[in-house]
């Protein structure tokens, strides 16, 4: 059995906003509450084939809650920023969905509007 290291993610239920999903996974998968949520981008999976789409939010508002117990099988990570792209190019982070949204996130980060705040 391989470990892998993702970014929380799955499927908007019907009458579900994006970013309510967003919030929503953030929670389930990783025991965090998102105030504050950013678009990083929509992107297609496979524009030949497949009509979902994936949708890359960023949030630097979270809080943790304590009571919070994670699914079996998932254990929760943290990282810091500067150590992802040696995660990438080590393989330990290698999901091409959480590739594209780190991709989106570099590129937003450097000219993010919420970081004046």
């Amino acid at each position: 059995q391989q470990l892998t290291l993702e970014l929380p993610g799955g499927h908007v239920d019907d009458g579900q906003t994006h970013e309510d999903a967003a919030r929503n996974e953030l929670y389930e998968e990783a025991g965090y509450r998102a105030q504050s949520i950013h678009l990083l981008g929509i992107l297609h999976s496979d524009v030949g084939r497949l009509m979902n789409r994936l949708w890359c939010f960023f949030s630097d508002d979270v809080e943790r809650d304590e009571d919070w117990l994670p699914e079996k099988g998932i254990d929760v990570v943290h990282h810091k920023i500067g150590n992802i792209a040696h995660l990438i190019q080590s393989g330990s982070i290698d999901n091409a969905y959480d590739l594209a949204c780190f991709k989106l996130a570099s590129k937003n980060l450097e000219n993010a509007e919420w970081q004046a705040k």
